[in-house]
């Protein structure tokens, strides 16, 4: 009895439990653990109220289609805001799949199938969202769906031929234009719907045949009447959020295939057979499983891929304490795993006897451990730089060179080359990378503002006005605008500025402007250590010493150490200078270091060090590192020898 009162209550009630769930778990997902890549997929596109953006957005192929895209796209910013109105979106997209297609009560849950597959392209982006060339790709899919499945709810509710045959005719030349793929995935549903409605076989023909015609003739007419479709199979793809060869994930592409299919699909829907409770409350249940799953898993859930998105949301807000509280965060959260890991480990190395064994062990720990990304130690690296504690704190934190976990590997410059240029005192290399990012993927908000800020430190103060002219239109950014403009009408303020002052520290160097070959942690390593600058300040050399440290290369250090002692007070030696000197004196005699007053503290870290490493050999470095991390993982001694062999990119 139980079971079947559930099967009438599902069978009743069904839609709107779905919908509950659906909206609750998308709104946590959304508004509270990816909180922060809203933020920044909002940091990466543009909405500015006056005509003239309207004109140049709705003007070309899909262009209505961006538009509402793009309006949307900005209320992300705040990001429950942003994750009501995209639940709320995703719940019509079930809505109107269920009315439209005529879906019965008691499969109410097939409704929901094109909402997940919006979930999975959505979330399968990755770091793809760095090489978009659809800004307002978040909202594209969910609004091509949603009002083209409506057209199809609205033009098979017309009963006659003679006027439903126009409004599909109009609706596939229009729909496209402004909509794209979602609106010839509809014309072929609607047309379906209405050819099995007809039975009069001179309407069915007639339907058909100008369906067809317009299916074929639409996308051949638009590549024919404008210049942005590169190719005639491009138009056939229109509407789908534009990535760069290469770079989105099977996923992507995927989802995107089986959405338009199921759009189409739906159209030849029939009620499924009755089923008794048990078969039918299985049945449900088995569905909802596989939905869930499979937007779980499809979800790119990379753990250093969210680090590196909030921390440079704290960045991007001057707040260096969080930025240094995520690293250690996520640092701290894989510790135990960590532990376990290594005690598994180190049983198997016990007992390997031959050196073959020894290396399928080291190939076995790639990815057992936990390990930043080389983005992630850059940001931390330059948050400390600002608190002034780089010095005493760098290597007390987690190091590490993991790459990106994606089908492509994007370039650090494309991710966050403005923002370690700028701060680094190199606003033209960071303007640089803002015009290179326009050029290629268009004007956002995250390019204009450091293109405003690098401008303003160069003096080029007119330029920097026609930037926040953009900014003045947007909704969220123009508090942004005119709190920045001061500087422009007070250049005398710019000194003092919390925000400039460190920057102009480091700006002690003739203006040039070189090829950085797009590998940017190599290219200030080289700035700080190759080529120091008469008028160097002491802050220009407390950077170089930490780029010095970060080379694990001994007369770099000597050298950067040497330059250090010269413009700034060397009463008290911070930790890792005097761990780095400790150490580089005892590997090369090249420096007497006998007189040097190192603290206790120093020396008996050191005397540690040797004793415990006397005890443990080192098989390998990656067997070994984690019982060295947990004793010495805060030392300049550990990071020399085991972090060794990073690739930047």
């Amino acid at each position: 009895m139980a079971l079947t009162d559930s099967k009438k209550i599902i069978e009743k009630y069904g839609f709107w439990i779905y919908s509950l769930l659906l909206a609750i778990i998308v709104f946590y997902t959304l508004g509270v653990e990816y909180n922060e890549w809203l933020i920044r997929i909002e940091s990466k596109s543009l909405f500015i109220y006056n005509s003239d953006f309207f004109k140049e957005t709705v003007l070309v192929p899909t262009g209505l289609l961006s538009y509402i895209s793009l309006f949307l796209t900005q209320f992300l910013h705040s990001p429950l805001i942003g994750a009501t109105i995209f639940t709320l979106l995703l719940f019509f997209s079930a809505f109107i799949t269920k009315v439209a297609y005529n879906i019965s009560d008691r499969d109410s849950i097939i409704a929901f199938l094109p909402a997940v597959l919006i979930l999975i392209i959505n979330g399968s982006i990755g770091y793809a969202l760095y090489t978009l060339k659809s800004p307002g790709f978040f909202f594209m899919p969910v609004l091509g769906y949603a009002i083209s499945t409506t057209a199809v709810w609205g033009i098979s509710r017309i009963k006659s031929p003679v006027l439903s045959i126009p409004a599909i005719i109009i609706w596939c030349f229009l729909g496209y234009l402004s909509f794209g793929i979602y609106a010839l995935a509809a014309t072929v549903a609607v047309t379906v719907v209405q050819y099995k409605r007809e039975c009069i076989n001179v309407a069915r023909i007639a339907i058909l045949l100008f369906a067809v015609i317009f299916l074929v003739f639409t996308p051949l007419i638009t590549y024919n009447l404008t210049t942005t479709v590169s190719s005639v199979s491009k138009t056939f793809l229109l509407g789908i959020p534009n990535l760069t060869a290469g770079q989105h994930s099977s996923v992507f592409g995927t989802a995107f295939a089986i959405l338009i299919a199921i759009q189409i699909a739906l159209s030849i829907y029939k009620p499924l057979p009755q089923a008794k409770a048990p078969s039918y409350l299985f049945m449900q249940s088995g569905i909802l499983i596989i939905y869930l799953l499979s937007a779980y898993l499809c979800w790119f859930r990379d753990p250093n891929f969210k680090a590196e998105i909030a921390m440079s949301n704290a960045i991007d807000n001057n707040n260096w304490k969080e930025v240094c509280n995520i690293h250690k965060e996520i640092s701290d959260k894989y510790i135990n795993s960590d532990r376990k890991a290594y005690e598994k480990l180190s049983a198997k190395a016990n007992i390997a006897t031959s050196p073959a064994e020894l290396e399928n062990l080291i190939e076995e720990t790639k990815g057992k451990f936990y390990e930043p990304s080389r983005m992630m130690v850059q940001f931390k690296n330059l948050a400390l730089v600002k608190l002034g504690t780089e010095a005493n704190q760098a290597f007390a934190y987690k190091d590490g060179g993991r790459i990106q976990k994606f089908k492509n590997t994007i370039p650090i410059a494309l991710q966050c080359g403005k923002q370690l240029y700028l701060h680094y005192g190199l606003p033209f290399f960071a303007y640089r990378w803002c015009i290179e990012e326009a050029v290629e993927y268009g004007w956002n908000v995250d390019n204009l503002k450091y293109a405003t800020l690098s401008c303003i430190l160069t003096g080029d103060y007119g330029v920097a006005c026609k930037f926040l002219d953009k900014l003045d239109k947007t909704l969220y950014h123009k508090r942004w605008a005119k709190e920045v403009r001061k500087y422009i009408d007070h250049p005398s303020l710019i000194a003092e500025a919390e925000q400039f002052k460190s920057i102009k520290q480091l700006m002690c160097y003739d203006s040039t402007l070189d090829n950085d070959n797009a590998v940017i942690e190599s290219y200030l390593i080289k700035h700080f250590t190759t080529h120091r600058p008469q008028n160097a300040t002491p802050q220009f050399d407390k950077v170089a010493m930490l780029w010095a440290l970060q080379t694990q290369d001994i007369a770099t250090f000597w050298k950067c150490f040497s330059n250090y002692i010269q413009t700034n007070d060397t009463q008290k030696m911070p930790r890792y200078y005097q761990e780095a000197a400790l150490l580089y004196g005892n590997l090369e005699k090249s420096v007497n270091i006998s007189n040097m007053p190192f603290d206790k503290a120093v020396l008996t870290s050191y005397e540690n060090f040797n004793r415990f490493s006397s005890g443990h050999a080192v098989r390998s470095i990656e067997v070994s590192r984690f019982p060295y991390s947990e004793r010495f993982g805060n030392t300049f001694y550990f990071y020399y020898y085991f972090i060794r062999n990073l690739n930047t990119y």
